[in-house]
């Protein structure tokens, strides 16, 4: 399959919601939210009547969407700190989301939630966020995290060249080491000195 990897962006939506709605979980256990994530996505369908299976389908549409569109912009974008860039916008999709539920819901299909429903429902978005970093750090571009790892290896073995060391008047033909500028192992004289 060419698309795959959107395939798999699409499932990480999945498991990212199905992090959020444990958390959200624990949280309406404390009593802390009226509604978990599924509970909350259901009731835009069914009015009045929560529903964790029904929720479950419309979270995870909505967290594979999220997800497959963040992954196409990474991808054409550029794929650094993964983790910031899926919290942020996991928090600006929760904006979104919770801006229209607000307006178009809130009070009319479904009763008012206190305050620290809202708050609870930003961790959820937190959560969502950190677990669709990693996966995304861990399936969707592990070959970042091989080049990092590259990158700081050749870092650390790579010599520090001192400049008294270099004496440019005993090399005979400095066309000889700038020849060789393209290989790393070998540092150009003139840039060095310069």
């Amino acid at each position: 399959m060419k698309n795959d990897k959107d395939l798999i962006a699409g499932i990480i939506g999945v498991v990212a919601t199905i992090a959020c709605e444990i958390v959200l979980q624990i949280l309406v256990s404390l009593e802390l939210a009226k509604y978990s994530e599924y509970g909350l996505s259901s009731l835009l369908i069914t009015g009045n009547r929560p529903s964790l299976i029904l929720g479950f389908f419309v979270s995870s549409v909505v967290g594979g969407v999220i997800s497959i569109l963040l992954y196409q912009g990474f991808r054409k974008l550029g794929s650094e700190h993964l983790i910031i860039k899926c919290v942020g916008a996991s928090i600006s999709a929760w904006v979104a989301l919770e801006y229209i539920t607000t307006i178009y819901f809130e009070g009319k299909l479904i009763p008012i939630r206190s305050m620290s429903g809202y708050y609870c429902h930003l961790i959820g978005a937190f959560v969502f966020g950190i677990t669709e970093g990693i996966l995304f750090k861990r399936y969707l571009f592990p070959k970042q995290i091989i080049e990092e790892s590259i990158e700081s290896n050749h870092m650390e073995q790579t010599p520090q060249v001192d400049e008294e060391v270099l004496d440019t008047e005993n090399i005979e033909d400095k066309n000889i080491v700038n020849k060789h500028s393209n290989d790393k192992s070998v540092y150009d004289i003139d840039k060095l000195l310069k």
